[in-house]
């Protein structure tokens, strides 16, 4: 390696870092938790990007680094970017997830925040373009974090298409560092990773009590500048979770199924109705009998009955739910909805067929339980219950809980949303294949 290259590399980075830490001050802590490691690819490939970080140390090649430090802008974006998943903490459970869905829903999530914050140093070439397609990931997904982008790329494929195609416009760092110590029989310079993906208890936790400090800085920073209280950390899309619309959510939350039905937008009535009045009854034109539409025929939800989940919470969340999916005529005519008790265990599911029955089991609600939280019996009766055939088309699984429990480590086959309700407390973080939905509870009351 080139010692006088590495050092003019090291120069342009700590300069980059400190014109960074001038314009954020506030960010001064996360960027410089990590030391330099300066390596050498053994041959150019599509991996160099030459920049990246492990969590615990930023790796670049100095040849990398000095192109971009050239580039207006382009290094400090590229420190930044790096920055943000770590505070995010979007390394840590990479082997979970499907890469290439989460590599782009990482990516699009810290380049929406850095595009959002509007700093004049940060701005790269192809920044409008980039504005293009992340307006259209915002047609589709309401809160820009990485966790539900990634919901809407794995399971919207062709309607992502053209973000997909677009990857590489995001690409800012390379995420070969978040992975184990030998990819595809390249050698990189990690350490203590465990193999598959680098899970690092210790790491994560220091970068989620990090990402608390940056939030206690944000605040004394908006303080000392008399900017309005919360504005950057809006921008920075921290802790601040948005409550979520769930009309809008349930919406989302239903497939594309075709039912039966006389679409009325699919043929012209005017020749239809000349054809009928000419020929007695023929007419000109068949209507279509088929219109697809979003619609669901087997759901299932599970209430957690310990905890602060129960009562009238229990009978508003069922109503407000069962309403919303009813009044946008989300459901079949014929559905087949489970509602699952429970626990640490499975304590009672009841099969719903009609609006009768739904109506009869709110009414008379009894619930059972009260004991600890584990959700892990609740994914493997549902899985079990797919295979035995109870549900032929499941659209997915709303847990209702306070989420003090034990998580499934497997990620299973359904979709599936963790809905909390706002209180004093910061909701918790769920696993990465899973949706977090936090209501506040005027959301559950009646209109």
């Amino acid at each position: 390696m080139d010692l006088g290259e590495q050092k003019l590399a090291s120069e342009a980075l700590s300069y980059t870092r400190d014109e960074l830490i001038a314009s954020m001050p506030y960010l001064n802590r996360a960027v410089l938790q990590m030391p330099i490691s300066f390596y050498l690819p053994e041959e150019p490939d599509e991996h160099t990007v030459g920049f990246g970080t492990d969590a615990e140390t930023i790796f670049c090649i100095p040849s990398i680094v000095l192109q971009a430090f050239h580039e207006p802008g382009k290094l400090y974006r590229m420190v930044l970017h790096s920055v943000l998943h770590c505070l995010y903490c979007h390394m840590f459970n990479y082997g979970e997830l499907n890469p290439d869905a989460w590599n782009l829903a990482a990516d699009l999530s810290v380049e929406q925040v850095i595009l959002n914050l509007n700093r004049p140093e940060s701005i790269i070439r192809d920044d409008n373009e980039r504005k293009i397609i992340l307006d259209e990931v915002k047609r589709h997904v309401k809160s820009m974090n990485a966790e539900e982008i990634y919901f809407w790329l794995k399971n919207h494929k062709e309607e992502a298409g053209t973000v997909i195609r677009h990857a590489e416009l995001f690409r800012q760092d390379l995420h070969v560092f978040w992975m184990s110590d030998d990819i595809e029989g390249k050698e990189y310079p990690f350490k203590d990773k465990v193999k598959g993906y680098p899970a690092k208890p210790k790491a994560k936790h220091q970068w989620s009590q990090k990402e608390q400090a940056v939030e206690i800085e944000i605040e004394s920073y908006e303080k000392a500048m008399g900017i309005s209280p919360g504005t950057i950390l809006r921008k920075l899309s921290l802790s601040r979770t948005p409550h979520t619309d769930y009309a809008e959510f349930l919406r989302k939350f239903s497939s594309p199924n075709e039912e039966v039905r006389i679409n009325p937008d699919e043929f012209d009535y005017i020749y239809y109705t000349y054809g009928m009045s000419l020929y007695g009854n023929i007419p000109l034109i068949e209507p279509l009998e088929y219109c697809e539409e979003s619609k669901i025929r087997d759901f299932a939800i599970a209430l957690d009955t310990s905890g602060s989940c129960q009562g009238r919470i229990v009978r508003d969340f069922l109503m407000k739910t069962y309403d919303l999916l009813q009044s946008s005529n989300a459901f079949y005519r014929e559905m087949n909805l489970h509602i699952i008790q429970c626990d640490s265990k499975i304590q009672k599911d009841v099969k719903i067929v009609s609006k009768e029955q739904f109506e009869e089991y709110v009414r008379d609600i009894d619930l059972a339980g009260f004991g600890g939280t584990d959700f892990r019996p609740v994914f493997e009766y549902v899985e079990k219950l797919k295979q035995d055939g109870e549900f032929s088309d499941l659209r997915g699984l709303l847990y209702l809980t306070d989420g003090k429990g034990i998580y499934p480590k497997a990620v299973p086959s359904f979709d599936t949303a963790f809905i909390f309700l706002q209180d004093e407390f910061k909701a918790p973080e769920v696993p990465p294949w899973a949706m977090r939905v936090i209501l506040e509870r005027e959301a559950l009351e009646g209109e």
